[in-house]
């Protein structure tokens, strides 16, 4: 930018880009060039493709918002920004997306950030409530389950379905079941939220006898 290295002359050339080349103009982005570009040169300092329109002085961009920056190369970094028009509508629409998000939620402007937190807190207790009576819940199926288990031989097996629970309340009752059979193998399943976990254990003589 000009502007930046106002104790440079600043000339601009529109010439051939193998003659561009030649002076050792560079081109930082990659962009693709036609077989006619512009150069800008800033004394001795610095000659570039120009990448883009230029200006006089970087007050005339007036309000300007970064999208996107990434690193070109070492110490080169490209930025993408809207300037102008473009970024006052961008603020715009942000603000507007700002108001319906706080009448959403029952909250002041100010007051979103803390709102937010507070809801997800409340969310993330509710979640491990529900958690917890589902627990229950299939504790309190666990004694039908037990009583229905069927005897093969010396072992007892235990089947169930329970879609109350996750993998991990799965594993869990799983345990539970062949604590209490002493002898036989557990198979649980649960289809919950639509994800299939099946749990299969059996108890050490259980396994020794090929079950």
């Amino acid at each position: 930018n000009a502007a930046i290295y106002a104790d440079y002359p600043v000339e601009t050339r529109i010439m051939d880009i193998d003659e561009a080349k030649k002076l050792g103009a560079m081109a930082l982005f990659g962009e693709k060039y036609g077989a006619k570009v512009r150069v800008v040169k800033m004394g001795d300092y610095s000659m570039e493709f120009c990448g883009g329109t230029h200006v006089k002085n970087t007050a005339s961009i007036g309000m300007a918002k970064i999208m996107y920056e990434s690193g070109v190369a070492a110490g080169i970094r490209r930025i993408e920004m809207l300037t102008g028009s473009n970024a006052r509508v961008y603020f715009i629409e942000k603000e507007q997306m700002l108001k319906e998000i706080a009448e959403g939620i029952k909250a002041s402007i100010p007051d979103v950030t803390a709102k937010i937190a507070h809801l997800n807190n409340e969310y993330k207790a509710a979640l491990k409530e529900l958690d917890e009576l589902k627990r229950s819940m299939a504790a309190g199926s666990s004694e039908d389950i037990l009583s229905n288990a069927a005897t093969i031989g010396n072992f007892k097996v235990i089947a169930a379905r329970m879609d109350v629970l996750d993998a991990d309340g799965l594993r869990d009752a799983a345990d539970g079941f062949r604590d209490k059979i002493g002898s036989g193998v557990v198979v649980l399943a649960s289809a919950k939220d639509g994800k299939v976990s099946i749990v299969a254990m059996a108890t050490k003589d259980a396994v020794a006898a090929g079950c």
